[in-house]
C-alpha cells in the first residue's frame, strides 16, 4: 500500500512566541523601574489568524455526524465515488480549506478510509477518487497532495497510506476501525492468491 506540520516549524513557531513574550516582560519591566511615576502598560497581542481556529464546535458536530453516517454503497453507480458534500458540508469545508485548519482532518480521513476499504472489500482493489469534489480537493490538502490536478492517477489508497504515516489518527476508534478492516481485506487477498500460486505449482 501506497503530511502534517513540519515539528521544526511548530518548535521555531512556539521559542518565537516565547521570545516575544520575554522580550515584552523585560521592557515593561524597565520601564516601570526608569520611570515609576509613569508605569507602562503592555497590550496583550491579539491571536492570530492561524492560532484561532475557523470552526465552532457546532461545524465541528455537524462534520463528524456527517462523516460517522457515510457508508459507500454500489447503486447506479457501481464503484462508488466520493460523497458530493450538501450545503452546510461544502460551508464548513470551505471555511476550514481558507484558514488552513486541521480540526476536522481525522473527520475528512474517516469518509476516504470507508471508500478505501469498501472498494477493496468488494473490488479487491482501488479506484480514482475524482478531482473536482469539494470534499475530495479538501482531502488531497489534508494529506499533502496539493500537485493531484497534474496526477494521472489519485487512488483512494492515499487514504491509508496517510494513516500509516500518521498514526495518532488511530486514536479515532472508527479510524482503527477502519485500518483493520482493509488490512483483514488485504490479507484475505494475499492468502487467496498464494493459494492460486500452489494450485498452479502442482498442476
Amino acid at each position: 500500500m501506497e503530511k502534517l506540520v513540519s515539528t521544526s516549524i511548530v518548535v521555531s513557531f512556539a521559542i518565537a512566541i516565547a521570545a516575544s513574550v520575554s522580550c515584552s516582560f523585560f521592557s515593561s519591566e524597565s520601564l516601570v523601574g526608569a520611570q515609576s511615576n509613569n508605569p507602562v502598560t503592555v497590550p496583550t497581542p491579539s491571536p492570530t489568524e492561524s492560532e484561532v481556529s475557523p470552526l465552532s464546535s457546532n461545524d465541528l458536530a455537524t462534520l463528524k455526524k456527517y462523516a460517522e453516517a457515510y457508508e459507500p454503497k454500489s447503486g447506479r453507480e457501481v464503484i462508488p465515488s466520493p460523497p458530493i458534500p450538501n450545503d452546510r458540508i461544502s460551508e464548513i469545508i470551505a471555511k476550514a480549506s481558507k484558514s488552513n485548519s486541521r480540526d476536522h482532518e481525522a473527520f475528512i480521513i474517516l469518509i476516504f478510509l470507508r471508500l478505501s476499504r469498501f472498494q477493496i472489500e468488494h473490488f479487491r482493489q482501488r479506484y480514482e477518487l475524482g478531482r473536482d469534489n469539494p470534499l475530495t480537493r479538501e482531502f488531497y490538502r489534508l494529506i499533502g497532495e496539493n500537485d493531484y490536478a497534474r496526477r494521472e492517477i489519485m487512488l483512494a489508497y492515499l487514504a491509508d497510506n496517510y494513516v500509516e504515516k500518521n498514526p495518532e489518527l488511530l486514536n479515532y476508534p472508527l479510524i482503527d476501525a477502519e485500518m483493520q478492516r482493509i488490512d483483514m481485506a488485504g490479507k484475505k487477498i494475499e492468502n487467496e492468491l498464494n493459494r492460486i500460486r500452489r494450485t498452479s505449482t502442482v498442476r
